[in-house]
């Protein structure tokens, strides 16, 4: 698993449990902090740490509406990975 797949996949966990944002939010094994560092329409990019190793990354938060196909969820993904 790429790292724009682990974005994609936190992205969407984050939408469905959070809906807004926090200073703070755990994502599975990583914590997203701060501002965002970019930002377009329909995403959002924040650092990121992996809680074990330390690792720092950049995670995108993407904003699919409620009902989103599972269809248009893999173009959306398919578009982040161009």
């Amino acid at each position: 698993m790429g790292g724009d797949d682990l974005s994609v996949i936190i992205g969407l966990a984050m939408r469905n449990i959070y809906g807004h944002r926090k200073p703070e939010r755990d994502a599975d094994s990583w914590t997203i902090t701060g501002q965002p560092l970019a930002a377009g329409d329909d995403w959002q990019e924040f650092e990121a740490q992996h809680k074990v190793s330390t690792t720092k990354a950049r995670a995108r938060v993407v904003s699919l509406p409620p009902g989103t196909s599972t269809q248009a969820k893999l173009a959306a993904f398919r578009h982040l990975n161009r």
